[in-house]
């Protein structure tokens, strides 16, 4: 079919056409980078897809700017679109390339189709424009700061594979048209396979024999065994979890199908809709059996059910997923080249954990494609480009025993100039978090206030640290955050600022600790350590500072290298339900005058916020934070206080005539403390700081009776007395003086 071309302007060639068709009659995709103007590539694109014969529900543009190619689809709502199958797709990068966004394209086109990725005239690739370059360009720096080494990594990658070619707009000459991968492969998933643990009415839902082996194998999960499903995009193991859900739930058992965000639900709520009878709030009925219930795994207790399933796993911290195992089958999946968060190293990290608890693990990975041929140079250029399949190179034992460990800053351009090096940065920090996604690696390459520093061992890279610079603030900005304006990249200054008013801040200099990562050969050698040292001794600061989720291995791991909590998020992340602790390694006097102030604030405020905002947090993660401040000075109260505090100590009935005294009282009594727990700790924080009933430390096993759990309670308030009350109680201590 001839094309129709735009009046003076560029078209599609007959021999870029016949490529195209040769690499869609192998069921791969094309893709195709077009440099010029918005209007130029809207034309090109429509002209194309008409002689490609693209129907227009088959056809869609990614773009904040309407061009009449198709369907527009803004770029926000991309993570929706996650699922679709369309043949032609184009993404309107013109203003500005979005990593995350881009993947996500790719990840709707089906075989045989094609994308376009338009990313302006090539005079214009050295210049940041966009929404991530302006949200890179955070205070002090503006946009001219911002680099564009990954806009001009998508040209220069795109002109080295298969599959992938080059269309320049405003001069033709310089286009590279695509060329057929090397090998041909049969087109995978296009008829049903049967599956012997299915119901003959379902079975016309598995796509792939991989499909098949997982529904098998999860089917048959042994009781209080952990399955891990691990996958690639496009793999189709959401709905290997919807299927192998009914089939349990068929024969009896009730399933709960649970995850972190609505849109990792999306394929299991359509597989259910059209396959089960609806009960309405989120249950789903198969035949006389069992009930699958969809819900989002929040902060409180998991969903009660014989089965349990978590889609997209990684997204949950690994001590939340460690609370889930117990003597019930569990099911962890997760997609480990996700553009909206990455599993890589999840289930690493996980398996190592149960495999010592003595749990049963199964993995099961699927690789088959179900809508595109194996080798689809399309899935093969996104995965270079933004290094998806990236793993950590073996670290050789014995070699890297002898080997000394060299730290050194990494500057952006060394990371853009060295692939190999850019790729095993890449696959480190996304191992040591879950929340990594491509526009990570872009901020790495781009963004001014990004500083990486290397840990090299030998041959390999055995450590890698990611920080932000933070503070170092114009009046104007302080003034404009403390009156409540956003500043972007200026997560913990602005928090102080915000909220407290704190203008000190703003103007220290402070370096945040993103992302510390050790290669997991190379773990407990002190490298993390010797990395967290080397950042906080780069160029003058006033401290280090930190803000993860509030986990009590994590908040130990940073208060072993020095770092002191200043405060605790009153709501959890959305996403991990974890609530997140800020902390700080000040390293000079002004940093250390600050960080005495806001963690004494910081302790003191616990007492009122126990009991309210904090009261779901996990009891141990709130005894962490507590043992890893400072100890604190108890308040000077009256001697007619700490009497009633040694009448509690005595006798538990007395209990209820004191419970805010009592909770400062143990706030400050923790921050004696190591930050282990033990059965009296879990009680003094769950049911005295907390508010929880004495029920709650009984079936959590902290206690063998609510009688004995309040003998311990009230053992523990008198030795908090003991150890914190002054020799004079009507005079305040001197040895608490600072």
């Amino acid at each position: 079919m001839c094309p129709r071309a735009p009046t003076g302007g560029v078209h599609p060639s007959d021999r870029l056409l016949a490529a195209i068709d040769a690499i869609g009659a192998r069921g791969h995709r094309t893709c195709l980078v077009l440099l010029g103007a918005r209007a130029a590539a809207a034309a090109y694109t429509t002209a194309l897809f008409d002689a490609l014969d693209v129907d227009a529900d088959a056809r869609c543009l990614i773009s904040d700017a309407p061009t009449g190619v198709g369907r527009t689809v803004a770029p926000t709502e991309m993570d929706r679109q996650l699922g679709q199958s369309l043949r032609g797709v184009a993404y309107d990068g013109t203003d500005g390339l979005d990593p995350d966004v881009l993947g996500q394209a790719v990840g709707t086109v089906d075989g045989g189709g094609v994308c376009l990725v338009w990313v302006g005239p090539r005079a214009q690739l050295q210049t940041p424009r966009g929404r991530l370059a302006r949200s890179m360009a955070v205070p002090p720096w503006s946009l001219e700061d911002v680099g564009t080494r990954f806009p001009q990594r998508v040209v220069h990658t795109a002109t080295q594979h298969p599959g992938v070619g080059t269309v320049d707009l405003d001069a033709p000459s310089r286009t590279t048209p695509p060329v057929p991968a090397p090998a041909a492969a049969a087109r995978a998933g296009a008829t049903a396979v049967g599956v012997s643990a299915v119901a003959p009415t379902v079975s016309r839902l598995v796509r792939t024999a991989d499909q098949r082996r997982a529904v098998d194998r999860l089917c048959q999960l042994p009781p209080a065994a952990v399955g891990i499903v691990e996958a690639r995009r496009g793999r189709g193991k959401s709905t290997a979890l919807a299927i192998a859900a009914m089939m349990l739930a068929r024969d009896g058992a009730d399933v709960a199908l649970t995850a972190t965000a609505p849109a990792h639900l999306s394929a299991a709520r359509a597989l259910l809709e059209t396959t089960c009878d609806h009960a309405g709030d989120g249950r789903y009925c198969v035949g006389a059996g069992g009930v699958v219930t969809l819900s989002l795994l929040g902060a409180g207790a998991a969903p009660s059910a014989d089965v349990l399933m978590v889609d997209e796993a990684a997204t949950v911290p690994i001590d939340r997923l460690w609370g889930l195992v117990g003597d019930r089958r569990v099911v962890l999946s997760t997609t480990t080249d996700g553009y909206e968060g990455t599993g890589a190293g999840f289930g690493v990290r996980l398996t190592d954990r149960l495999h010592a608890a003595g749990v049963e693990v199964h993995r099961i990975l699927l690789d088959a494609p179900i809508r595109f041929a194996p080798a689809d140079p399309l899935e093969r250029w996104i995965t270079r480009l933004l290094c998806l399949d990236a793993v950590p190179l073996r670290a050789l034992g014995q070699i890297m025993d002898r080997a000394p460990v060299r730290i050194a800053p990494l500057t952006q351009p060394q990371l853009a100039a060295e692939e190999s090096l850019l790729r095993e940065v890449r696959a480190l920090l996304a191992s040591a978090h879950y929340q990594t996604t491509p526009a990570d690696l872009a901020r790495w390459l781009d963004a001014p206030n990004i500083r990486l520093w290397v840990a090299r061992s030998a041959p390999v890279v055995a450590g890698v640290a990611a920080t932000a610079e933070e503070g170092g603030l114009d009046r104007e900005t302080i003034t404009a955050a403390v009156r409540g304006h956003h500043i972007p990249g200026q997560l913990l200054p602005e928090v102080f600022m915000r909220q407290f008013g704190d203008r000190t801040i703003g103007r220290l200099h402070t370096r945040r600790v993103m992302r510390v990562a050790v290669h997991p050969e190379l773990r407990r050698r002190g490298i993390a350590t010797e990395l967290i040292d080397a950042v906080g001794e780069q160029t003058p600061l006033d401290g280090l500072t930190a803000v993860y989720g509030a986990t009590a291995s994590t908040v130990r791991f940073w208060s072993a290298v020095g770092f002191v909590p200043v405060h605790i998020a009153a709501r959890p992340n959305a996403r991990s339900g974890v609530h997140s602790v800020f902390m700080i390694r000040p390293t000079s006097a002004r940093g250390r005058r600050w960080a005495r102030r806001a963690e004494g604030a910081c302790i003191g405020r616990l007492p009122g916020l126990a009991p309210d905002h904090l009261r779901e947090m996990d009891p141990g993660s709130l005894a962490a934070v507590c043992g890893a401040a400072t100890p604190q000075s108890p308040p000077a109260w009256p001697a007619e206080t700490w009497a009633q505090l040694r009448r509690i100590g005595r006798d538990e009935s007395v209990y209820a005539t004191a419970p805010q005294p009592v909770r400062q009282l143990l706030v400050r009594w923790l921050t004696h403390r190591p930050t282990t727990a033990t059965s009296a700790v879990a009680i003094a924080v769950g049911v005295a700081c907390q508010g929880r009933s004495m029920r709650w430390a009984v079936e959590a096993g902290h206690t063998r009776s609510t009688r004995a759990g309040w003998s311990q309670l009230a053992s523990t308030i008198a030795a908090a007395v003991d150890q914190l009350a002054p020799d004079d109680p009507a005079a305040t201590p001197q040895r608490w003086a600072k």
